[in-house]
C-alpha cells in the first residue's frame, strides 16, 4: 500500500495494485508537468513529500525508469526514479503558464517513446495566447504516440476547463484537504501505464 507519510490510506490502491502483474521488471518513460504556481504554495511541503515517495514506492514494486519533470515556472529535469528523492526541487510561486510549458514538454519528448504524460494543476492557465497551438501540438503528439496516455490531475473547475480546452477528458480530481488521495491518484496513473507495457 502506498504510504505518503500522511494520515490515512487508500483501499482503492490496494484493490488496483492486486490486478497488476509485477513479477517482471517494468521500465517506464514518464513526462510529468507539475504546477508550481503560487496557488499551490499551501500544499508545497506536502507535494515535496508525496512525489518522491510515489516514485520510491514504484521502484520497490519492480517499476523503474525515468521521469522528465517539468515545473510551470521554467524548471526541467530528467531524473531516474531512484534519484528523484535526492534531486526533486519544488517551490510554489508565480503564475500558471500551463500551455507554454506543455508545448515545451511535447516538443522535448516527441522523438522519445513516453508511456504517460501526467499533468498536475489546480488552476486556470494564464497564457491563453498559446492555447490553440498547445491543443494542435497535443493532438499531434497523441497521434504519433498512441501508447502514451495523457492524464490531468486537477483541483477546481478552472483546471478541468483547461484540460477540456485541450481535448483531454481523462481528468482526475483532488482536493488540497486530502493530500493522501493526491499521492494515490499519481501512483495509480503510473501503475496503469506500467500495466500496458
Amino acid at each position: 500500500m502506498l504510504d505518503c507519510g500522511l494520515s490515512g490510506t487508500s483501499s482503492n490502491l490496494v484493490r488496483y495494485s492486486k490486478k497488476i502483474n509485477m513479477s517482471q521488471q517494468k521500465n517506464l518513460n514518464l513526462v510529468f508537468l507539475l504546477d508550481d504556481s503560487g496557488s499551490m504554495s499551501s500544499v508545497e511541503s506536502k507535494v515535496k513529500g508525496i512525489v518522491p515517495k510515489v516514485f520510491e514506492q514504484l521502484e520497490n514494486n519492480n517499476v523503474s525508469g525515468q521521469v522528465s519533470l517539468y515545473t510551470l515556472n521554467g524548471g526541467k529535469d530528467e531524473i531516474a526514479f531512484s534519484n528523484l528523492k535526492n534531486r526533486f526541487y519544488y517551490e510554489a510561486s508565480g503564475a500558471t503558464p500551463l500551455y507554454s510549458c506543455l508545448i515545451r514538454a511535447i516538443k522535448d519528448n516527441e522523438k522519445k517513446n513516453p508511456n504517460l504524460l501526467l499533468i498536475l494543476s489546480d488552476g486556470r492557465a494564464e497564457d491563453s495566447v498559446y492555447r490553440e497551438e498547445c491543443a494542435v501540438e497535443l493532438e499531434k503528439f497523441q497521434k504519433d504516440h498512441p501508447n502514451c496516455s495523457v492524464c490531468f490531475i486537477v483541483e477546481g473547475q478552472d483546471a478541468i476547463n483547461c484540460a477540456r480546452n485541450l481535448g483531454v477528458f481523462n481528468t482526475l480530481n483532488f482536493t488540497k484537504s486530502d493530500m493522501n488521495m493526491l499521492g494515490t491518484l499519481i501512483h495509480d496513473e503510473i501503475m496503469r501505464a506500467a500495466n500496458t507495457i
